[in-house]
C-alpha cells in the first residue's frame, strides 16, 4: 500500500519520535487483609493494671487460625483509659501465669507484646494506620512505624466492634532493630509527663521516659550515657545557630529523619504531633531518630476550630522550633515533599489506602457506632466536645477523603512557606 513503511523502518523525511522517557517507579497498590476476627474471655472487668489472665482467640476472616491460646491483658492509654470503648495492651502467654511467647501475628513479626486499640475518638476508625503505613512507604529501616490490621473484637461475648491490631512501639528483632551497648549509646525513649522520668526536656514537653533499656534493668553507665546524649539534644535545640555543624540540632538528630517524621505530622495536620508521644530511638554509630505516634486525632478528625486543610500544626515546642530555623531543615522539607508526593504521598496513593481500609470495614464500621453511637462519642476539655462534626460514618469517609485532596493540595502550595515563625 502507498505510503506504508516496513517495520521498524523511518523513512528520512519523518522526523524522528524524542527518545521515551523512562516511567517513574509506582508503588505497589496499598493491601491490607480482610477484617480479622478477636475474642477475648477474661471473665472480669479488664483493670488498668496488672495484666489478668485471658483466654484468646485471633483468626482471619475465613477461620484460618492465628492465635489460640493464653494472654495478659490490661487497660492502656493516657485519655483513652477515660474512654468507655476500651484500648488494652495483650501480651501472648504460655499459660494462665506470666510468661511471655513470641508468635508471629498476621506476618508482623514475632512477638508477645500487642495493642487493640478501639481507636474510640477516631469516627474512621483507621487514622493511626493511615499514618504508619504511609511512613513505612517512606523507605528504610530507619522509617520505622507500627504495623497493625483491622480486625473486630469480641470480649465475654459481647461484640465490641472494630478495632486495630498492632504492634507496640518496641526495641526487638522484628521491630525497632537496636544493638545492645553498655555505655548507653542507644536507646529507645518517648516524651510523657507526670514525673519519674530520666531527664526533664524543656524543649519538648514533660520528660524523656526510657522505654529501652527499661530503666530498672539498665546499668548506671547505660542512664549515665543515653541522659548524656540527651542532655546534649536538648541543650542544642537552644543554640542561636541550628545548622552549626558541632553544636546545632542535627548534630544529634538525623536531618532525613527529622524531616520525614514532620512531614508525616504536617500532611496529616495531626494536633498531637509535638506535644506528648514523641518517640526518639538512637543506634551505636548513628544519630538520633524519630518515629510516629498517636494520629488517632488527625487527618482532620480534632479539634473542632482546627477541621479545615490549611495551615500549619500551631503548637511547635522549642526542639521542633529550632529545626524550623534550620535553612538546611526547610530546603530539604521542601524537596523531600516534592519526592514524596511522586510515592507513598501521591493524592491517588493516599486515596487508595483510604478506600481500601473503607472498604475492609465497612459493614462492621455501621454495626461498630450502632454499639458506640456516633453522637455520644466525646474528647473533651473543660466539657466541650472539640471532635469535628460529623453525623454518620459514611459522612465521616465524604469528609476524610474530601479533607486528604484538600491538604495535599495545601501543602503543594504552602510547603515552600515552612519557616520559624510560628503557625
Amino acid at each position: 500500500m502507498a505510503g506504508c513503511l516496513d517495520a521498524g523502518v523511518l523513512s528520512p523525511d519523518l522526523p524522528r519520535p524524542e527518545p521515551t522517557p523512562e516511567p517513574s517507579p509506582t508503588p505497589e497498590p496499598p493491601t491490607t487483609p480482610p477484617l480479622c476476627h478477636v475474642e477475648l474471655e477474661c471473665g472480669q472487668a479488664i483493670p488498668d493494671e496488672p495484666k489478668i489472665p485471658c483466654q484468646l482467640l485471633v483468626e482471619e476472616r475465613d477461620g484460618a487460625l492465628q492465635y489460640q491460646g493464653w494472654a495478659g491483658v490490661e487497660r492502656r492509654g493516657r485519655s483513652s483509659l477515660g474512654f468507655p470503648k476500651p484500648h488494652l495492651g495483650v501480651e501472648l502467654w504460655a499459660g494462665p501465669e506470666e510468661s511471655p511467647i513470641g508468635v508471629n501475628l498476621f506476618e508482623m513479626g514475632r512477638e508477645s507484646d500487642w495493642i487493640l486499640n478501639g481507636n474510640y475518638a477516631d469516627r474512621a476508625l483507621f487514622r493511626n494506620k493511615l499514618s504508619f503505613d504511609a511512613y513505612q512507604e517512606f523507605g528504610g529501616l530507619d522509617r520505622y512505624a507500627t504495623e497493625t490490621v483491622l480486625c473486630e473484637l469480641t470480649l465475654d461475648g459481647t461484640w465490641l466492634g472494630v478495632f486495630t491490631l498492632g504492634e507496640r512501639l518496641k526495641r526487638d528483632d522484628d521491630r525497632l532493630v537496636l544493638q545492645d551497648d553498655p555505655d548507653g549509646r542507644t536507646f529507645l525513649v518517648k516524651s510523657d509527663d507526670g514525673g519519674g522520668g530520666l531527664l526533664a526536656s524543656p524543649s519538648t514537653y514533660g520528660e524523656w521516659f526510657l522505654v529501652w533499656p527499661r530503666a530498672d534493668e539498665a546499668s548506671p553507665e547505660q542512664l549515665d550515657g543515653i541522659r548524656d546524649l540527651l542532655q546534649g539534644m536538648e541543650d542544642a535545640a537552644f543554640y542561636p545557630d541550628p545548622g552549626e555543624p558541632d553544636t546545632g540540632v542535627f548534630a544529634h538528630i538525623d536531618l532525613d529523619s527529622a524531616v520525614d517524621w514532620v512531614l508525616i505530622q504536617e500532611i496529616s495536620k495531626n494536633n498531637d504531633a509535638y506535644f506528648l508521644s514523641v518517640y526518639l530511638w538512637k543506634d551505636i554509630d548513628g544519630l538520633i531518630h524519630l518515629a510516629p505516634w498517636d494520629h488517632d486525632l488527625a487527618w482532620g478528625g480534632y479539634p473542632v476550630d482546627y477541621c479545615g486543610p490549611e495551615g500549619w500544626v500551631r503548637f511547635r515546642p522549642r526542639l521542633f522550633q529550632t529545626m524550623a530555623e534550620s535553612a538546611a531543615f526547610r530546603e530539604r522539607l521542601a524537596e523531600r515533599w516534592l519526592e514524596l508526593r511522586q510515592g507513598p504521598l501521591a493524592t491517588e496513593r493516599l486515596l487508595a489506602r483510604v478506600h481500601l481500609y473503607r472498604d475492609v470495614i465497612e459493614e462492621a464500621a455501621w454495626h461498630n457506632f450502632e454499639v458506640w453511637p456516633m453522637e455520644d462519642i466525646h474528647f473533651t476539655w473543660d466539657n466541650t466536645n472539640w471532635l469535628c462534626p460529623v453525623s454518620t460514618w459514611g459522612e465521616e469517609m465524604i469528609d476524610l477523603e474530601r479533607w486528604v485532596e484538600d491538604r495535599v493540595e495545601w501543602l503543594d502550595d504552602h510547603i515552600h512557606e515552612y519557616g520559624p515563625d510560628p503557625p
